[in-house]
C-alpha cells in the first residue's frame, strides 16, 4: 500500500506548530529546548544589517567578550549564548557565513555541512528555489567534539526536503593528517573597511604553522579570479529579482513590516532580465566547477572568516556581497560551492580582548576531515575561552 504524500511545510498551516526537522531530532536524542535566539529579520538581515544580528523586536545581540561589539550574524544569538555558556550549543543556519561568522566573532566552533546534507525542513528559509542549495543549517557549540557528537544526529533526509542527500557520515577519528595536502590563504586583498587585518593574518599562519609538520605538503594558493567571478554571480542572483523572494517571504510568514535597512535595500534594487539572471545561474555553477577542478590538488583549505575581528555594534558596514576583503568573499563563496566548512577559534585580536577564528574547508561531504583538522588545531589553540563576563 502506498503511503500518503507528505505536505510541503507551509506557514499558513499546522504544520507552522510542528518542530522543525532539525529541532524534532535532537528532541528524539535527548536535548532540552532552552529558548529561542536572537537573529535578524528572516535571518537575511535587517535593523543594523546581519553584521549585528539586530531586529525590530529585540534589538541588537551584544558580544560577551565586549559588550559594544557585534555577535555577527544571522545566527549571532546562537554565538553569543554558547560563547557565554547560556546554553551547550545552538543550531543556526548559514546562507552566506551565518553560522561561521558568529563562530569566529564569539570565540565558538561551527560548522557549516555540506549543501542538502541536513534537512531545512521548518526553518524560514527552507528547501526550493534557486537558493535551494545555499541553505545549510549546522550546531554551534564550545567544542569541536560536540560539533562531532550533533551533526550526524540532525543530517539525512527526511522525506520533505527533497534535495536531502542519504550520504554516510564518515568519523573524524578516523582520519589520518599525515597525507594530507593543505593550501592557505591569508588575505583576499580587500582595502579600507574590507581590509584584513595583521591579526586576522597572523592568525591564519599561526594555524598553518601548528599543522606543516604533521600534513603532507602546505602551499599559500587560492583561485582568487575564480572565487571573485563566484561572487558576482552571487550577488545577481541575490538581487535580480528586485528582493521579490524576500517579498514572498514575508507574505508566506505574515511579516507586516520590514525594517528600514531592507526598505532601503529593495529601494535601491531594478530588477534585471531573465536572460541575465539565467546567465548569472550558469556562471555559478561553471565557477563551482572550476573550484573543484582547483581543490583536487588539495585535501584543506586554511583561510580567515572575516577579515577584522568583532566590530561595534554601530559600526559603518562595508559596501557590496562580494568585492575583494568582504566577509562574504571568505563565507559566502563555499554556499555557492556547497563545501563544508568548521570554525574554529585560533587566535585573539592585537589587544588581547576579541576571539579570531579560522574556516577549515574540505572537499564536499568530507566534514570528517574539515573536523579532524579543526580538532587538532583547538588541542594547539585551546579553542573557546571564558569570556570575562561568565
Amino acid at each position: 500500500m502506498s503511503s500518503p504524500p507528505v505536505p510541503r511545510w507551509d506557514a499558513s498551516s499546522s504544520c507552522r506548530k510542528k518542530d522543525a526537522t532539525v529541532v524534532a531530532r535532537l528532541r528524539a536524542a535527548g536535548a532540552i529546548l532552552l529558548g529561542k535566539t536572537n537573529t535578524p529579520e528572516f535571518t537575511l538581515g535587517g535593523l543594523g544589517g546581519i553584521s549585528t544580528s539586530s531586529n525590530l523586536l529585540f534589538g541588537a545581540s551584544h558580544n560577551p567578550y565586549d559588550l559594544t561589539r557585534s555577535t555577527a550574524g544571522s545566527s549571532g544569538g546562537a554565538g553569543a549564548i554558547v560563547a557565554a555558556c547560556g546554553a551547550a550549543f545552538d543550531i543556526g543556519s548559514d546562507w552566506g557565513g551565518s553560522i561561521r561568522g558568529p563562530a569566529h566573532n564569539n570565540g565558538i566552533a561551527g560548522i557549516k555541512p555540506t549543501s542538502v546534507r541536513v534537512p531545512r525542513t521548518g526553518h524560514i528559509i527552507d528547501y526550493g528555489g534557486v537558493f535551494d542549495l545555499w541553505q545549510q543549517l549546522g550546531p554551534m557549540t564550545r567544542r569541536v567534539e560536540d560539533l562531532t557528537l550533533i551533526t550526524p544526529i540532525i543530517s539525512g533526509p527526511d522525506f520533505r526536503d527533497a534535495a536531502c542527500a542519504p550520504v554516510p557520515w564518515a568519523d573524524p577519528q578516523k582520519v589520518d593528517l599525515k597525507p594530507l595536502r593543505l593550501a592557505y590563504c591569508v588575505d583576499n586583498g580587500g582595502t579600507g573597511r574590507q581590509a584584513t587585518d595583521e591579526d586576522v593574518k597572523a592568525t591564519v599562519r599561526q594555524a598553518v604553522k601548528w599543522l606543516e609538520p604533521i600534513v603532507a605538503g602546505v602551499k599559500e594558493d587560492i583561485p582568487l579570479q575564480t572565487i571573485t567571478e563566484l561572487n558576482a554571480a552571487r550577488t545577481k542572483l541575490i538581487m535580480g529579482d528586485g528582493w521579490a523572494f524576500y517579498k514572498r517571504l514575508a507574505d508566506k510568514w505574515g511579516s507586516k513590516n520590514f525594517s528600514p535597512s531592507v526598505k532601503e535595500r529593495m529601494a535601491q534594487v531594478t530588477p534585471i532580465s531573465t536572460a541575465e539572471y539565467v546567465a548569472a545561474w550558469e556562471q555559478q555553477d561553471l565557477g563551482k566547477s572550476r573550484m573543484l577542478t582547483w581543490m583536487k590538488d588539495y585535501d584543506v583549505l586554511i583561510l580567515p572568516v572575516s577579515g577584522k575581528a568583532a566590530q561595534p555594534i554601530d559600526a559603518e558596514p562595508g559596501t557590496g556581497f562580494g568585492g575583494p576583503g568582504a566577509g562574504w568573499q571568505y563565507t559566502g563563496i563555499f554556499n555557492s560551492t556547497g563545501w563544508p566548512s568548521v570554525v574554529v577559534r585560533t587566535g585573539t585580536s592585537a589587544d588581547g580582548k576579541l576571539p579570531i577564528g579560522v574556516q577549515v574547508i574540505a572537499k564536499p561531504w568530507r566534514e570528517d576531515i574539515c573536523l579532524a583538522v579543526a580538532a587538532y588545531l583547538e588541542g594547539k589553540s585551546g579553542g573557546w575561552k571564558k569570556p570575562n563576563l561568565v
